[in-house]
């Protein structure tokens, strides 16, 4: 996914940045910086990818050219 659509994933499954970093006990700007791919944060894209109902390959896929 691209970080656009991962952004409309989770404003379709109800999924808020700020829900999640509480969650994660992180800053709302980390999150936003790992669905953008400028940070990576493995422990944050496996509960994005929960919360989203979504494979974390397919979310974050490994070869990120592909995507």
């Amino acid at each position: 996914m691209t970080p656009v659509e991962r952004k409309a994933t989770m404003i379709l499954k109800g999924v808020k940045v700020t829900d999640l970093a509480k969650k994660l006990g992180v800053t709302p700007t980390l999150i936003y910086l790992v669905r953008l791919g400028s940070s990576k944060s493995r422990r944050v894209e496996e509960a994005m990818a929960r919360a989203c109902g979504v494979p974390h390959d397919q979310m974050f896929p490994t070869d990120r050219m592909a995507a």
